[in-house]
């Protein structure tokens, strides 16, 4: 018998935590090879927190919790205005998300709850409660399955995770910055104990987990798009940092005096351009084609007195194209060529 096998469904205060803490040490007391997986158990265990059938919420008494996905510039994307129709001609999303009763009560005696999942729909649901269609304003009502304030935690993610799981809409940096946000919170203390409780690979959550950790802040207040964020850009990005530290801040401070918003796209473009180095005097730099082949040798000579270029003379159009690309290059530094 699980520990939530335990609780009487009348009596959700009976809860013990110690318990919760226990489940929570074995989790993270397990090796690391084996099943790596409780989300079935989790889920089917859930539904012992459900109160009642799901039912329609004024979309106000309901707000955004820490277990949103998703992040506010998916709500201007084409995704987001179709699901918002679709809501608009249904009068009321037809789905039911699901929240939390949190205790709290408004003024006017309704009950607050916080979302676990639905933030699309509940987002969709108060812009158009909010708005003046066709002369009138209405409210457009949240239909959602409601749990107990006592639902641990792990199991609000848990749903979470399995509610959004195979579907596209959500990035890699959206999963990324929500799983260090339920390890940053203690939900979980370690990607261990989350990668067994969703059903996802360990090391994918721990480089996920690394990557959100180390990203310089104002990266993240360049873009307009954050949601866009990749992920093996921000990895190339700490590396390029470490070997050339100077550039890297020169080239970030400069995007930042601009003062202007950049997609990710262009940010990484000019943030990771490629670095020119000009080879030590009397090293060769052999000089390659897009097909690998060899189009001809450089060879630097002492300071300030130029280079040799010795190259192949059957060459293709676009191997002679090649060549004065690294002719003008080292000419512009002041170097003079011998071919």
């Amino acid at each position: 018998m699980s520990f939530l096998d335990k609780i009487d469904k009348k009596q959700y205060g009976a809860l013990n935590s110690e318990e919760v803490q226990e489940q929570v040490a074995a989790i993270e007391a397990m090796p690391s090879k084996g099943p790596r997986t409780s989300v079935g158990r989790i889920l089917a265990e859930s539904e012992k927190y459900h109160v009642g059938a799901p039912q329609k919420l004024s979309p106000h008494q309901v707000r955004r919790s820490s277990m949103a996905n998703r992040l506010p510039d998916f709500f201007s994307s084409e995704e987001f205005l179709d699901l918002k129709r679709r809501i608009q001609e249904s009068g009321g999303n037809n789905q039911p998300a699901m929240v939390v009763d949190t205790g709290d009560v408004a003024e006017n005696g309704d009950h607050i709850y916080e979302i676990i999942y639905g933030h699309c729909r509940h987002e969709a649901c108060t812009q158009l409660s909010n708005e003046v269609i066709n002369g009138q304003q209405k409210i457009y009502p949240f239909l959602a399955q409601i749990m107990h304030k006592d639902t641990p935690m792990t199991v609000r993610a848990a749903l979470t995770h399995s509610e959004n799981a195979g579907r596209t809409a959500t990035t890699g940096w959206e999963n990324a910055k929500w799983y260090a946000s339920l390890i940053r919170t203690n939900v979980y203390s370690t990607c261990r104990a989350l990668a067994y409780s969703i059903g996802e690979n360990e090391n994918a959550v721990n480089r996920y987990v690394r990557i959100v950790e180390g990203v310089d802040p104002r990266i993240m207040n360049l873009v307009f798009d954050e949601r866009n964020l990749s992920l093996t850009s921000l990895e190339k990005a700490a590396k390029f940092k470490q070997k050339h530290e100077e550039l890297f801040e020169s080239r970030l401070q400069e995007m930042v005096n601009s003062n202007t918003k950049l997609a990710c796209d262009a940010l990484f473009k000019k943030l990771l351009a490629p670095v020119v180095e000009a080879p030590k005097a009397g090293a060769e730099e052999t000089i390659v084609g897009k097909d690998g082949s060899t189009l001809g040798m450089l060879k630097r000579k002492g300071r300030g007195a130029g280079f040799t270029l010795t190259s192949n003379f059957n060459l293709k159009p676009e191997g002679w194209g090649k060549l004065r690309e690294v002719i003008e290059r080292y000419t512009l530094k002041g170097e003079g060529s011998q071919s």
